[in-house]
């Protein structure tokens, strides 16, 4: 909230509050946004089991990565 603040050019000392900052910038609240991700989650809870994409969603990663600092390439 913050970087919207400074790029809109007020403080917290002009007392403007924080959605009247996002709505001037067309910024979505983070909570709208979640809750549009919950959504699509939901849509793929009820696909059917047959497509790929829910394969990928569904699919469980096994073996270990190897402990400490990745090694230079």
């Amino acid at each position: 909230m913050m970087f919207l603040r400074r790029v809109e050019g007020v403080t917290r000392l002009d007392k403007v509050r924080n959605e009247d900052v996002r709505r001037s910038l067309g910024q979505k609240a983070v909570m709208d946004i979640v809750k549009k991700k919950r959504r699509w989650k939901a849509k793929m809870e009820e696909m059917n089991g047959d497509h790929l994409v829910k394969q990928v969603y569904e699919a469980k990663v096994t073996g270990r990565r190897p402990r400490g600092r990745p090694r230079k390439r």
